[in-house]
């Protein structure tokens, strides 16, 4: 995965967890900014992609 991505993940995660979303919504908002960011992957993608990253973020 590119470095733009998990940069990507990184800022929409860490800004739904500074307006409180709860993990679930956290994860759903980076997987829906990846979906806009790469139209032509599928949701199944865009989930892995952010499976990939959200255990690095939760040790942050």
């Amino acid at each position: 995965m590119s470095q733009s991505m998990i940069d990507l993940v990184t800022h929409v995660v860490t800004r739904a967890r500074s307006v409180g979303l709860d993990q679930q919504d956290q994860r759903d908002a980076a997987v829906a900014a990846l979906m806009a960011a790469m139209p032509h992957e599928t949701p199944t993608i865009a989930r892995f992609m952010v499976d990939l990253v959200l255990p690095t973020l939760a040790e942050a």
